[in-house]
């Protein structure tokens, strides 16, 4: 089943073109490597399919829903982790998690209680978010994602700034997220953090999607970037 399908997609910001005739679906299932250097479009076409900037052309539906004509649906099966959080610093890792839990459908405290679980806070939700780490934010941020038992992650840069540890317990869970029917679209700006979970690589430059590929079909991803994002073409 389709989780995600964007069809002609375009946006524009006045005469700047961030998006340029964008297609892509995204099944059960998949983890999608979404790659490109900064100002590519990766962050906006995350924030169209998520329902915080509208598109200026195009469809996008999850799961079926379409995200201009219902946001609040569309919105309920997206977890994301795309803009800086809004944490509430003075309130704790548990006070946070049960704001955002509030505007997430059926979410219970058991729910809360797994989500902090997988990220690894259970002995840090008490304390707070002040007194946190940068990588326990990015956690707690994470936690905060998957909350409400979302039908696609949107994640972007989810391991940037969190230790090794942290980061393998973020990799499993967004692979046992997939393996239970859902899907996720992860960028990065370093290829090995993503290149072993990954089950398909999207990369897009100025705007376009310049390959679309499994991973397994590619021998060497930083070639095959770098060969799509300078070569002024799709990769081969």
């Amino acid at each position: 089943m389709k989780l995600l399908d964007m069809q002609g997609v375009w946006k524009l910001y006045g005469d700047k073109t961030a998006l340029s005739d964008v297609t892509l679906s995204v099944e059960e299932g998949e983890i999608v490597g979404l790659l490109g250097l900064n100002g590519a479009g990766k962050s906006t076409l995350m924030k169209i399919v998520a329902g915080l900037v509208p598109l200026s052309k195009g469809t996008a539906a999850v799961s079926g829903i379409d995200v201009e004509r219902d946001h609040v649906g569309a919105a309920t099966l997206v977890g994301a982790m795309i803009e800086s959080p809004a944490f509430h610093l003075e309130l704790t890792g548990w006070q946070n998690m049960q704001l955002a839990g509030i505007i997430r459908p059926g979410v219970t405290k058991q729910d809360m209680l797994t989500a902090i679980e997988t990220v690894g806070l259970e002995d840090k939700f008490g304390y707070a978010v002040k007194k946190y780490s940068i990588g326990m934010k990015q956690r707690l941020h994470f936690a905060q994602a998957i909350l409400g038992h979302p039908r696609l992650l949107l994640l972007d840069e989810p391991l940037s700034g969190i230790d090794p540890v942290a980061a393998k317990r973020i990799r499993d869970a967004i692979v046992a997220f997939a393996a239970r029917g859902g899907a996720a679209i992860v960028s990065s700006h370093v290829l090995a953090e993503i290149e072993h979970f990954c089950t398909r690589i999207v990369i897009i430059d100025l705007g376009q999607i310049v390959l679309d590929r499994p991973r397994e079909g590619i021998e060497n991803l930083e070639t095959t970037f770098l060969a799509a994002v300078t070569g002024g073409g799709k990769a081969q």
